[in-house]
């Protein structure tokens, strides 16, 4: 049995009731979870203001100690990182359209950077995409032609798809399997 240092009450000595500290005799610290919660709580933004103020004071020294870790452990963490994304695909994916949202100019700022630096790749990159994903980017660029003429274009992908459903991926008009162009029928 351990007493609490700041309620005074009585618990058995260990994790589960003291917050575990390595310095302190038996491995736990001398006063309960209880205690400790109620004291953080009460000085929420005393605590989170001294965070802000030391990690600002030694910006310098924390990332020289995070690129000597990361270099000491470059592999394991590596590892750990794609585990962790693979294990959490939902998760990841949203924090980074999070980010992008809330980061929208950084995000734009990267992109143009990447496009001057290597105007091969991306177009290279673009080629595929368009090969793959020939139906979205015709109606891509439908709603431009059509945003440029001043007219309507309120069909959507899932629309234009069941319309080539209804007319067995053929032309409404000709009858003939050819790629098909949303300009021609409404």
């Amino acid at each position: 049995m351990k007493k609490c240092s700041k309620c005074g009450k009585d618990f058995p000595d260990t994790k589960e009731y003291f917050v575990p500290n390595k310095k302190c005799k038996g491995g736990v610290a001398g006063t309960c979870k209880t205690c400790v919660k109620e004291y953080r709580e009460a000085n929420k933004e005393r605590l989170v203001n001294y965070h802000k103020q030391y990690r600002e004071a030694n910006k310098e020294k924390r990332a020289e100690h995070g690129k000597q870790y990361w270099g000491a452990n470059k592999e394991r963490l590596v590892n750990y990182h794609k585990q962790y994304r693979e294990a959490n695909k939902e998760k990841v994916s949203t924090r980074i359209k999070q980010w992008r949202g809330a980061n929208l100019e950084k995000v734009r700022a990267f992109d143009r950077k990447y496009r001057e630096a290597n105007p091969d790749k991306t177009v290279e990159r673009h080629k595929k995409y368009h090969k793959a994903n020939r139906g979205k980017c015709n109606i891509i660029t439908q709603r431009r032609r059509a945003r440029k003429l001043a007219l309507p274009s309120t069909l959507t992908a899932q629309q234009w798809e069941q319309i080539k459903q209804d007319f067995a991926l053929k032309c409404a008009y000709c009858d003939k399997e050819k790629p098909l162009a949303q300009e021609h029928f409404i």
